[in-house]
């Protein structure tokens, strides 16, 4: 038996190793979130608990994403990058401030 085997080297570019530096804040959250370090990243996608899509963001560094209306919970906010897919997962927990 004959066997070929073409290998691939992969290189991480210096980009992508800074989203391991990547924070979500505030944490829990109560109207919005933010994300700091988002480079290379396109849109953010906000997902329940159980997989379903809450909510789609286009990634701006700075920016604010809303949360304000969702159920109280944990939800996972995905760092999408449009060539190369899900870059990272951070978790929310999204809770009511109270008086």
């Amino acid at each position: 038996l004959n066997f070929e085997a073409n290998i691939r080297s992969v290189t991480t570019s210096t980009r992508d190793i800074r989203l391991e530096n990547v924070q979500l804040f505030p944490n829990p959250s109560s109207d919005y979130f933010q994300i700091s370090r988002i480079d290379n990243v396109d849109r953010v996608i906000l997902y329940n608990i159980i997989g379903r899509k809450m909510r789609e963001f286009d990634a701006q560094e700075g920016a604010r994403y809303r949360v304000a209306g969702l159920p109280d919970g944990l939800y996972l906010a995905a760092l999408v990058n449009d060539q190369k897919g899900v870059l990272r997962t951070l978790r929310v927990h999204k809770r009511t401030s109270r008086p």
